[in-house]
């Protein structure tokens, strides 16, 4: 089952999996930012995490996501992950 959640958070869940930042999300969803932040921390209260890695791994381990879905942000690197040179 989807856990409860909306079409949307659905929706959020499988752009966050594929790495999006919350910017990219309201423009692909066209919605505001904020709508975006609110979906997030509504989907990590239902993964029972505060981070949106954890979140994504534990909604394809749920299966809520195609896992097509999710290794399409793994390719190429979390975009969400900065590389630092120590």
């Amino acid at each position: 089952g989807s856990q409860g959640l909306t079409e949307r958070q659905l929706s959020v869940l499988g752009l966050l999996a594929r790495g999006h930042a919350n910017k990219k999300i309201a423009q692909i969803l066209f919605i505001s930012e904020n709508t975006v932040k609110f979906h997030v921390r509504a989907l990590l209260k239902a993964m029972g995490t505060d981070n949106r890695t954890e979140c994504v791994f534990i909604a394809e381990q749920k299966g809520l996501l195609p896992r097509s879905e999710v290794h399409k942000g793994v390719e190429n690197g979390s975009p969400k992950t900065p590389r630092r040179n120590e």
